[in-house]
């Protein structure tokens, strides 16, 4: 029981994807907004929150494996270098993509398929069990107006949301993210490996850099981690739309997420700019 209330809750979704499609998007949270709709353009949206470089590896080296690809849109954000994102990532979930060759040795692969198996091995999916009771229980002893409240301060957009609140959340996110003095040199590693494979395997890719709040564009253009230099020393496009909604608030939830109708927005911009 427990097994599968871990999967539900932790798993749900993470092994879920498309062979029929020939181009692949892959991003983190940034490209979930965009959601089913880059399929109208034969692209199936392969973003996950959280994903890394290594995570993106891995579904890239599954994939080839597995079906033909022409071309693959990857997020060129920034924070991707962060060590923050060597953090925070999926390494956990994205094992569920890897093959023997993707591991040390015969014994770390068969250690990793079984720590897939027995919840004990993953601690993220424990927490995740813990806080789905905790939050169960919260709803049962709050009253309705307690939720009511808390759910409309979770959903509101960014157009939304008082000075105070932008301020705090942009400094809040610039410390996470960018406190760091160097990038994070086992992702630059893992980029420079996706460059590699997709070369190996006659792969096109094409740089994506996501829309911004005009206050998180201003706040962050300055802190990089070279992620631009990267793509341009191996000759590769990146498409930067960092500023192409600064005076669209409603489109985003929070300072650097599109919402949905953002999301849906900007694929058609996205493609429309590849036809120029």
């Amino acid at each position: 029981m427990l097994f599968n209330l871990g999967n539900d809750l932790y798993y749900k979704n993470y092994d879920t994807y498309a062979l029929n499609f020939n181009n692949y998007l892959f991003a983190d949270s940034h490209g979930s907004p965009l959601g089913d709709h880059t399929q109208d353009y034969n692209v199936y949206n392969f973003s996950v929150g959280a994903d890394s470089y290594i995570d993106i590896k891995r579904k890239l080296n599954f994939l080839i494996e597995s079906t033909t690809i022409d071309t693959i849109y990857l997020s060129a954000d920034e924070h991707m270098l962060s060590p923050y994102r060597e953090q925070y990532n999926n390494f956990d979930k994205s094992s569920y993509y890897t093959t023997a060759s993707d591991f040390s040795s015969t014994f770390e692969y068969y250690k990793n398929e079984a720590a897939q198996k027995i919840i004990y091995f993953q601690p993220k999916t424990g927490a995740v069990i813990r806080k789905y009771i905790v939050s169960k229980f919260e709803n049962l002893v709050s009253s309705q107006e307690d939720v009511d409240v808390k759910e409309s301060n979770t959903y509101l957009n960014w157009n939304e949301r008082s000075d105070d609140t932008k301020i705090e959340r942009i400094k809040k996110r610039i410390e996470t993210q960018f406190n760091y003095l160097e990038k994070s040199v086992i992702l630059e590693e893992t980029l420079l490996e996706i460059f590699n494979i997709c070369e190996t395997n006659n792969v096109i890719v094409i740089g994506v850099k996501y829309p911004l709040t005009k206050e998180y564009y201003t706040a962050t253009k300055h802190k990089m981690f070279g992620v631009d230099s990267i793509f341009k020393d191996k000759n590769l496009k990146i498409l930067d739309f960092q500023s192409a909604y600064i005076d669209k608030d409603d489109m985003f939830y929070n300072e650097d997420h599109l919402t949905f109708e953002g999301g849906e927005l900007f694929v058609q911009d996205l493609f429309k700019e590849l036809k120029q």
